[in-house]
């Protein structure tokens, strides 16, 4: 190896290392907590010689590997010391002594996160040395060096996670195989390939991407272009050794699979399963999705967009530049007929890589925007390609005009010119690199409005803040779901901010702070939108700021009281009547009513411009034929005679009556405002008559719990509005393939603002998911948000049972979720003890094949 490729080594090795080493303790992303605890079982599983225990849907494999390897050498570490205090503790007991939960050991956490960056850091070496092989020394060098300060990728490879060593796996074994197929069939390489192969199938089960793909390469450099250019001989050999090549490759990633996974040497059979369940979890898309939206579109329905506008505002403008003007030149020397050098083979593999990557992934119904990071390497190769061509044509253009300057010179100077500006682009973020979003797209405000954003940075900023008081022990914070990315670092006591906080329900006044992150506070997840509405009325006390996002608010306690004009409504519904009233919200009794019985309507208006005219709000309830079967009358508790005055807010109570002769059936509430003086209703963008909720009407009061026939009786609340009563489950012994029922009861505490989607899953003993139904209730007829409270809904399910689910025995897990967010509701038992955030139902299920 000669000296400059050596000190050019030497070189990236640091540009990549400086970066992603520092900081390694200063905030904490949602998984990774995960990840430990995972890691820890996977290491107690090898001491144990329960080697099943290693594994894990994801798999993690390599992820579990790296945090085990440096939990064992802390504890040798640390044994050193204790043995000179003859104090001594077994690596077990040392393991169980690890602080996970309720919160994370911030030293442990820089310690796991050591290997990943060491590993990326390497594989900058690699893909460097990779690259020379393929492309000049010019385009090895830049394309090393932007991808090393690829914000995306450097954000991701200093997290303890599988994700960045997927990413970095995946490319080196894409580039080692081109490699093999344009210089010569090395051996080495194609092991090299392989081997890399088997170490991003045991990251992430999303990299056997790679098993279809690798077919492009094979055929393009020995069919399309290669020696099957040919005669028929030649293409037949052609065809031959890539066969051969194919299954090679596939051997070595195999067996690296076995090596390094100790569950494939016990139960391969069973350790598959695993991982085709977790593919099939995504891709059908179960309860615990990621949750949020691109432009307005929740990410479980954003099929096209979200991948490619993540990806352009998680490159850099460079990329997009250099990327263009790659393509720009592909199409120019196919013109020229100059297609078919190694370079432009690898170009073209790169760029087929991306887009059948994103495609790839896009099929899959639950999404976030890491999923994409493994085409983000390939993106900053290509880009360099175009870069480096795009240079040399500027630099012949001025040496053209300016004679004593030589067009190598002015190439040499202008490749450092791309690095400094990525650096530019992606340090500035450090350690908080996730902040980065493409400047040339208006950066992280205008990403704000078309994405989910936030994965734990800048909590540990809000948790400092507090912690800077000069009682920050004393202190009492609340947060949704006590998020162990702020409980981390926070020195107080956090407490949780949750369903229980719809209403005035939280004990405030023994709270001193509220805490609020990006894409909750304004979405109300976790803990009522009511709630969320309120405290953005206020001003927040501190709001964490980074690179023009505000990511965290941290509000001082109300007290004991909050106001009840700022969060009084079940239902938000904002209408203008005319130029004088606007509805803001509406609260509805009840919505499943006898025929005669009578239920309270309360509406919240907002004046628009002062009046004097005598307004009178009506409700009708209609029948699709717009026949009226119930009005509303006034409990006299608005101010409709008195003149109005612009901005203010009153509230109505109305009592609506359904004619006892009512047939059963739904119904349709309207509302409209009518002018007494002028004898006509005021005009609403909907019509004269805006519709608010559906009634439905029957013929005899809902059953109570008693009365129901209810075969197995098991009692847990959901959050603080819902209430699993038990369920009924005819059968027990299926076949594979075969339709179970399942009949679920619910009973509604009370009044209910969300819309949640019943999950309900058939699970094995590694909860991989056999079978699943998830929908609203009662077959999507009967949201939450229109049960009344005391009701007792039944609700029926048919699941069906994958044909590939083994022998054994399952389990039954229910549940509900919010779709926007993916995020569960926490359940507990009678008494009151936390249950996590599903059911599992006391009820086995057998499944056997036939003989």
């Amino acid at each position: 190896m000669k000296l400059r490729t050596i000190c050019a080594s030497f070189f990236l090795f640091w540009l990549a290392l400086v970066p992603r080493v520092s900081g390694l303790n200063i905030f904490l992303t949602p998984d990774e907590r995960r990840w430990v605890d995972r890691s820890i079982r996977f290491l107690l599983g090898l001491l144990d010689g329960d080697l099943q225990r290693t594994a894990a849907g994801h798999p993690g494999v390599t992820t579990m590997w790296t945090a085990a390897v440096t939990l064992t050498i802390k504890y040798v570490n640390e044994a050193r010391l204790q043995r000179i205090l003859a104090n001594a503790a077994s690596l077990r007991e040392f393991l169980q002594r690890v602080p996970v939960r309720p919160v994370l050991d911030l030293d442990v956490l820089a310690a796991a996160r050591l290997p990943t960056v060491m590993l990326a850091s390497l594989s900058v070496v690699g893909i460097y040395l990779l690259l020379r092989r393929l492309f000049d020394d010019k385009v090895a060098f830049l394309g090393t060096a932007l991808v090393a300060l690829d914000p995306f990728y450097l954000a991701y490879s200093r997290l303890l996670h599988h994700d960045a060593l997927a990413t970095t796996f995946m490319i080196l074994s894409l580039l080692s195989l081109l490699v093999h197929l344009e210089r010569g069939r090395s051996g080495g390489y194609l092991l090299l390939s392989g081997l890399m192969a088997g170490l991003a199938f045991l990251s992430k089960a999303s990299s056997l991407f790679l098993i279809p793909f690798i077919v492009w390469p094979i055929l393009l450099s020995n069919w399309l272009w290669g020696r099957g250019a040919g005669e028929a001989a030649q293409r037949r050999d052609a065809l031959l050794l890539g066969v051969k090549t194919y299954l090679v490759w596939c051997a070595i990633s195999l067996l690296t699979v076995i090596v390094f996974w100790p569950a494939m040497w016990v139960d391969p059979v069973r350790t598959i399963s695993m991982v085709l369940g977790q593919i099939t979890g995504k891709v059908q898309g179960a309860g615990e999705g990621t949750g949020g939206f691109l432009m307005g579109v929740s990410l479980l329905n954003a099929q096209v967009l979200t991948y490619p506008i993540t990806l352009l505002f998680r490159v850099t403008p460079l990329a997009l530049v250099g990327v263009a003007a790659a393509v720009w030149f592909l199409v120019q020397d196919h013109r020229a007929s100059r297609t078919k050098g190694i370079q432009t083979r690898s170009i073209i593999t790169l760029l087929f890589y991306v887009l059948g990557f994103i495609v790839s992934m896009s099929l899959a119904s639950v999404k976030s925007g890491r999923y994409i990071l493994p085409v983000s390497p390939a993106v900053q190769i290509v880009a360099a390609v175009g870069l480096c061509r795009l240079g040399e044509s500027v630099a012949k253009m001025i040496s053209a005009r300016l004679t004593r300057v030589t067009t190598s010179s002015l190439v040499a100077m202008g490749l450092g010119l791309p690095i400094f500006l990525q650096a530019g682009l992606s340090l500035p973020h450090h350690p908080y690199y996730l902040t980065y979003y493409n400047p040339l797209l208006g950066g992280g405000v205008v990403a704000t409005r078309l994405m989910p954003i936030g994965w734990g940075e800048g909590l540990d900023r809000a948790a400092r803040y507090l912690n800077q008081k000069e009682n920050a022990t004393s202190l009492k914070a609340a947060m949704w779901d006590s998020d162990v990315r702020f409980a981390s670092f926070f020195q107080g006591e956090l407490r949780e901010l949750s369903e229980e906080c719809k209403g005035n329900s939280l004990p405030w006044e023994d709270i001193d702070y509220v805490v609020f992150y990006v894409g909750r506070r304004d979405t109300g997840a976790h803990f009522g939108l009511s709630t969320a509405k309120y405290f953005s009325s206020l001003e927040p006390e501190y709001v964490v700021r980074m690179k023009g996002i505000d990511y965290a608010w941290i509000y001082a306690s109300p007290g004991s009281e909050i106001p009840n004009t700022l969060v009084p409504a079940q239902h938000d519904r904002r209408v203008e009547f005319g130029s004088s009233a606007r509805l803001l919200d509406y609260d509805l009794e009840e919505n499943r009513l006898k025929a005669g019985q009578k239920t309270k309507v309360t509406l919240y208006w907002q004046c628009q411009k002062p009046s004097e005219a005598n307004l009178k709000p009506v409700l009708t309830l209609v029948d699709e034929e717009g026949d009226v079967w119930g009005q509303g009358r006034e409990l006299e508790t608005g101010d409709w005679d008195d003149p109005w005055e612009r901005g203010l807010v009153i509230r109505d109570e109305l009592k609506l009556e359904v004619d006892p002769a009512t047939p059963e059936g739904t119904y349709r509430l309207l509302l409209s405002l009518y002018d007494e003086e002028k004898r006509e209703r005021l005009p609403t963008p909907e019509g004269e008559e805006v519709p608010l909720s559906l009634v439905i009407v029957t013929g005899e009061a809902p059953p109570s719990a008693e009365e129901l026939e209810i075969a197995h009786p098991q009692r847990a609340d959901l959050g603080s509005e819902i209430r699993f009563l038990g369920y009924n489950l005819p059968g027990t012994r299926f076949q594979p393939g075969d339709t179970m029922r399942l009949v679920l009861f619910w009973q509604a505490l009370a009044e209910i603002n969300q819309d949640y989607t019943v999950f309900t899953h058939l699970i094995d003993n590694d909860d991989v998911i056999w079978g699943q139904k998830d929908a609203w209730p009662v077959d999507g007829s009967y949201p939450t948000s229109q049960w009344a409270q005391g009701a007792i809904i039944e609700d029926p399910y048919e699941i069906g049972i994958s044909p590939e689910a083994p022998s054994g025995a399952y389990r039954l897990e229910v549940g509900m979720y919010l779709l926007e967010t993916g995020e569960r509701l926490p359940v507990t038992d009678e008494a009151g003890s936390p249950l996590g955030n599903r059911i599992l139902l006391s009820s086995t299920v057998q499944v056997g094949h036939r003989e």
